[in-house]
């Protein structure tokens, strides 16, 4: 028997949102369902050897394709972060300031739909840092920084959320 070589590079499938949110949708209907059979008081009242140690198998599998069908929905927050790569160099050209662009946490898990929906809320906060915190290269000098700005994107997995940030070298905003 030929043994295979170990893949070393994760291969992806391509599955349409809508089909992943019918089969998450199952796995919890089959979960409640699963609950109720296993709890309702007549079946409680049999003495069937060995009931409440498959009964107990079936709860954990069921809450292990849970834990796992909620997963497939889950993609790098990386994948946005990288599109602002293109944006602060098309902002450079405009506003003529030198500006390096810091990504941490891109390995950061989040559901397609938030990360879909990021975008436009980070390019116009990536904007705003550029035009309103980051001086401009002679300005930076002149204060004794560096003349290049820095912006930096950041997510935290924090418990069951994600945080994100957005933090410039700039001077700051005069109010």
């Amino acid at each position: 028997m030929a043994e295979t070589a170990p893949q070393t590079q994760d291969s992806f499938l391509r599955v349409s949102a809508d089909k992943v949110g019918r089969l998450m949708d199952m796995v919890g209907e089959l979960g409640l369902v699963s609950a109720e059979i296993l709890h309702r008081p007549d079946i409680e009242e049999l003495e069937l050897d060995g009931f409440e140690n498959f009964a107990h198998r079936l709860e954990l599998l069921i809450r292990e394709i849970q834990d796992e069908s909620s997963g497939l929905r889950l993609v790098p927050v990386g994948t946005v972060f990288k599109r602002m790569q293109r944006v602060v160099r098309d902002l450079q050209r405009q506003t003529g300031k030198k500006i390096e662009l810091l990504l941490e946490g891109e390995e950061t898990e989040v559901d397609k739909v938030v990360v879909d929906s990021l975008y436009d809320p980070l390019v116009h906060i990536v904007r705003n840092s550029a035009d309103h915190g980051l001086e401009s290269p002679e300005i930076r000098k002149e204060s004794g920084k560096g003349e290049t700005g820095r912006i930096t994107l950041c997510a935290l997995q924090q418990g069951g959320e994600v945080q994100i940030t957005i933090q410039d070298n700039g001077q700051g905003l005069n109010n």
